[in-house]
């Protein structure tokens, strides 16, 4: 599923515009964007969705350019739900010229490129003196090699995973198959992880090798598997 964007800003059409957006250059913001304030900085010009406070790395003529893909439509011209849709879909082809974003069609087969977990700083890697261990409470036992940014299937296409490691720090980011009875899953908004969580997978959970804990996740016949990063080298 693609993410859905946080909202702030977007149900707030009230007011008439008076000052010109530095990206789509039509009369479209609330407040003067000059004024060094939160409603100012925070605001979405009502044309075109730029939100003031990203004007960094060439963001004024990406969003302009972003919107111009997008069909140049007037933001808060349309309903609210399709408002949000709408800007989500500005969002992700402005996003994707700084990062790499997966298709809809990469996120439905599972297959992408490798910077979707580098450019978040999580690097492939291979480890002989690792493996990973899952248990399910119907008695079911796996036993992978150790790779990380690698989707790694149980049994059948929804429950799958992958590890990912940063700075020594280990994650496990959960296919939609294995988040039921997580109720931070049922209606997931974007975190750091832009185009990756929830698109790719729903959530991700900390692991913690070289401690012994299991990270828990449960499936929708409320079957408990347990996950863990063991050493294979006594």
């Amino acid at each position: 599923m693609r993410a859905k964007l946080f909202t702030f800003g977007l149900k707030e059409d009230k007011g008439t515009p008076e000052y010109v957006c530095p990206s789509c250059n039509r009369i479209g913001l609330l407040f003067d964007p000059a004024e060094n304030n939160y409603k100012a900085q925070d605001q979405l010009c009502r044309i075109c969705g730029f939100r003031i406070s990203d004007k960094h790395d060439n963001a004024v003529k990406n969003w302009n350019d972003a919107w111009t893909e997008c069909g140049r439509e007037i933001l808060f011209d349309k309903p609210y739900e399709e408002r949000c849709e709408y800007y989500r879909k500005t969002f992700y082809s402005f996003y994707g010229k700084y990062f790499y974003v997966a298709s809809d069609m990469e996120i439905e087969n599972k297959e992408f490129d490798d910077k979707l977990f580098s450019q978040y700083g999580f690097l492939h890697k291979k480890d002989d003196t690792k493996k990973i261990l899952v248990r399910c409470d119907d008695g079911n036992f796996w036993e992978f090699s150790y790779e990380t940014n690698t989707i790694i299937y149980l049994d059948d296409l929804k429950k799958y995973f992958a590890v990912g490691e940063d700075h020594e720090r280990f994650y496990l980011f959960a296919g939609d198959g294995l988040t039921h009875g997580d109720s931070s899953a049922t209606d997931a908004y974007r975190g750091g992880y832009i185009g990756f969580v929830p698109d790719m997978f729903p959530l991700y959970y900390p692991l913690f090798y070289p401690d012994d804990r299991e990270c828990i996740l449960m499936d929708q016949d409320k079957k408990k598997y347990y996950f863990k990063i063991e050493c294979s080298v006594a």
